[in-house]
């Protein structure tokens, strides 16, 4: 309800703790302000006010000495969002650059906005001629602040002069969504600067976004596999983004396909521009992708680049006539030939082996040539922040900036969370990622069910654990610090190996059924999966529990 302050003084009228809140908070402002205090002593303050445009303008400038003085104001929503105030926008990518790749040069025009109407200079030439205060252009309020104006002049002309005498890349233009101020060199505490894509950008920056709108390329016929719709989006995916000369990150959810749209779309390369592909990954998986390639492109040659396919005196010899060399993390290290080959595809497997830039083994695969670089991983950010960072310098060198400068605008998010958006805005178009939780990616997986079995400890197991709590809680007694802490790390492990079998712990070969509780259940629930005639995946966290589970 909205009453003049006479009226407020006579319903407060016996009430003098509000009566002097009510004063008190009007005395407050009318110290700080002389138009609030011309008002006061003229009594025009206590009735409704007719304000000119001047005063009006004056008002709303000190509207932080009223609020500050515990006044609540009611402001119109264009002052409060300066929504109408002066600003530059920037447009890059309008037309099609002469080449691709994030080195290719793109056209950018800067034009001065009031709102979301654009201006021209001219105009604004002329409000620097008027008095400060409020005028209506076009319908709308405008505020005539001749130090704003003055800025957003000086920042439209240096822009306009960034335009002829430097150039844009494409990979610059990206990084003008993270902080176009630095880049333009414009005051950081200067005039809202905004950015906006040409047609060109706009267009491939939504194909790249959106890969069911990406033209549709044929797979080979020498592939020997029928890709899911959501896998042959990924196919063409990747085809785009290798066409346009960027690096991209297949990041889908384990199990939706990594390896099987990676193989067609570096078969549909050997068959239609040949060339020579390294593909790095974790010795685990050697043998997993021998198995794929051999199943779902056999006529696409290979060669292992590891000791383990060589004789213990034989050294690595890189076979000619061969498309894709397979090495892993460790031997990429050891292997400086890799360096002196141009590839045409460089592929990581497992790519957040590389999240650590300082590494030997980070510095190493960075330093090797390649025309397009891949990277496939489920986890592209583990802990922290920087492991994206790393990720990127791969693939996009350059993209975000440096470490330093990636890491002072990591420390900045806690102050300014918009940040994370437009992080989000620039590396989108780079990485494809899709989760098996999406029913519109695939549809006829079924639902996640999980069960907890729970079992109790064999009479030996309990033996044996209560044997570890007696001689842990001596241990304690005379350790301290590190040491301390190492202890019970320490013990959790040997907990663990008394949880799945005694033989574990006591390091025996034996591995009785009835000795361990875990195994006496592991079997009653193998033998309902085996009745049912299903099949059955058990993991475990120790190597060698697996031969005795198998047996």
């Amino acid at each position: 309800v909205h009453t003049p302050l006479k009226n407020a003084l006579s319903e407060f009228k016996g009430d003098e703790r509000k009566l002097i809140s009510l004063i008190s908070t009007v005395i407050k402002a009318a110290d700080k302000s002389s138009f609030i205090s011309d008002l006061l002593e003229s009594v025009e303050l206590f009735s409704p006010l007719k304000l000119t445009v001047e005063e009006a303008y004056i008002l709303l400038k000190e509207i932080v000495i009223c609020e500050e003085a515990g006044i609540m104001c009611r402001v119109p929503d264009w002052w409060r969002k300066k929504s109408n105030s002066v600003g530059l926008s920037v447009k890059v990518g309008e037309k099609e650059p002469s080449n691709m790749g994030l080195s290719a040069i793109l056209d950018f025009s800067p034009s001065l906005t009031i709102g979301d109407e654009e201006i021209s200079e001219k105009e604004l030439k002329e409000f620097l001629k008027m008095a400060e205060g409020l005028i209506q252009y076009k319908g709308k309020w405008v505020e005539i602040n001749k130090r704003k104006l003055e800025e957003a002049l000086k920042a439209f002309e240096r822009v306009k002069d960034f335009a002829i005498d430097e150039d844009l890349s494409l990979g610059e233009a990206m990084r003008l969504e993270l902080n176009i101020n630095e880049l333009l060199e414009l005051p950081a505490d200067g005039i809202d600067v905004s950015l906006s894509n040409g047609k060109w950008l706009r267009n491939l920056r939504e194909s790249m976004i959106k890969p069911g709108i990406i033209e549709e390329v044929g797979i080979v016929p020498s592939f020997h596999a029928k890709l899911r719709e959501y896998q042959k989006q990924g196919y063409h995916w990747l085809y785009k983004l290798s066409q346009f000369g960027f690096g991209a990150c297949l990041a889908d959810d384990m199990g939706l396909g990594k390896t099987v749209q990676m193989i067609a779309f570096l078969e549909y390369h050997r068959v239609n521009n040949g060339g020579k592909a390294l593909l790095i990954l974790p010795a685990s998986l050697i043998g997993n992708w021998q198995k794929e390639i051999e199943k779902f492109a056999p006529e696409m040659p290979y060669q292992v680049l590891h000791k383990s396919e060589l004789k213990s005196n034989e050294d690595i010899q890189f076979r000619d006539g061969e498309f894709l060399y397979i090495t892993t993390y460790g031997m990429a290290v050891r292997l400086d030939e890799l360096k002196n080959i141009q590839w045409d595809y460089l592929i990581l497997d497992e790519a957040q082996a590389i999240k650590n830039p300082g590494t030997k083994q980070t510095k190493a695969i960075k330093a090797i040539p390649a025309k397009m670089r891949i990277a496939m991983t489920g986890t592209p950010i583990e802990n922290r922040l920087s492991d994206l960072w790393s990720l990127y310098d791969f693939l996009n060198q350059g993209l975000l900036g440096t470490a330093k400068e990636f890491t002072d605008f990591s420390k900045s998010l806690k102050d300014n969370a918009t940040g994370y958006s437009k992080l989000r805005k620039m590396i989108q178009p780079f990485m494809l990622r899709r989760l098996k939780t999406d029913k519109s990616i695939i549809s006829d997986l079924p639902d996640k069910l999980e069960i907890n079995e729970y079992t109790d400890l064999s009479k030996k197991q309990i033996a044996l654990y209560k044997q570890l709590i007696r001689q842990i809680e001596e241990k304690l007694l005379t350790s301290e610090g590190i040491e301390r802490k190492g202890l019970i790390l320490a013990s959790i492990m040997k907990f663990k190996q008394i949880c799945n079998h005694p033989d574990q712990y006591l390091g025996r070969e034996e591995y009785k059924e009835q000795q361990s509780g875990k195994f006496e259940k592991l079997r009653e629930i193998c033998e309902t999966i085996y009745e049912k005639r299903e099949k059955v995946l058990v993991f475990t966290q120790f190597k060698e529990m697996t031969e005795p589970i198998s047996e």
